[in-house]
């Protein structure tokens, strides 16, 4: 039987993978069920690099899977992408260390197109325009520490991300990761001291919000698609 291992770097991007697959919730955190007659594990797996990296070792070595996914949001870069489109790389470069992971497809998913990531949530707007000019097209803090966990581990992965937000946009700026614990909840005290300061930022909030249910919509939709054409026998 062919196990899958979804990782889910927030709450708010595991919640919607739970309930596109159909998934149930178990006591230790994962939730399970099956896809296609494929067996589906889908848990936490960490906001940055270290946490990502940490949670998937420990995960893949746990669970054994045949295939690893990233499924959640990224931030879009380039022309080429919108708001709620999905990318699902061709490649994955770890802005830290400069390594490059090449994905493994997974039923009729593609990989195509660049996505970069980084250990750290970057704001500046010139750093991201020149890896927008460079053919980047999304950005994100998790996919290549997992997909170097997948690879140590000689298990192959994808990952699904689907665009919350833009560059030409200016959604994200020093106050969003502030706005989360370390594993991804809401900092409700935080929010609150925000909004206090700086009331404007309600509506930068809000259509960050609107721009995560359409890139977690389209992830989860494509994951649901690629697990299905994956467990359907070939004519």
């Amino acid at each position: 039987m062919t196990t899958v291992l979804v990782f889910a770097p927030m709450p708010t991007e595991l919640r919607p993978v739970v309930k596109r697959l159909g998934l149930a919730r178990r006591g230790d955190g994962s939730a399970r069920g099956r896809v296609a007659g494929i067996d589906v594990i889908a848990v936490l797996g960490g906001v940055g690099t270290a946490a990502a990296a940490s949670i998937a070792r420990a995960a893949i070595a746990a669970h054994a899977p045949d295939h690893v996914v990233v499924c959640g949001i990224a931030g879009g870069l380039g022309p080429a992408v919108q708001i709620g489109d999905l990318l699902v790389p061709a490649t994955v470069t770890d802005l830290d260390d400069g390594s490059v992971h090449t994905p493994t497809p997974l039923g009729d998913a593609v990989p195509a197109g660049r996505l970069v990531t980084s250990a750290i949530l970057i704001v500046d707007r010139a750093v991201l325009q020149r890896h927008a000019d460079a053919g980047v097209l999304a950005i994100d803090m998790e996919t290549a520490a997992i997909a170097a966990e997948s690879e140590r581990a000689g298990t192959p992965w994808i990952a699904f991300r689907g665009i919350s937000d833009h560059l030409r946009d200016d959604l994200v700026d020093e106050h969003t990761i502030g706005l989360m614990h370390d594993d991804g909840t809401p900092d409700l005290r935080a929010l609150a001291r925000l909004l206090v300061r700086h009331p404007a930022h309600a509506i930068r909030l809000a259509r960050l919000a609107k721009g995560l249910t359409a890139a977690t919509t389209v992830s989860t939709h494509a994951l649901r698609r690629a697990l299905e054409a994956e467990g359907t026998p070939a004519p």
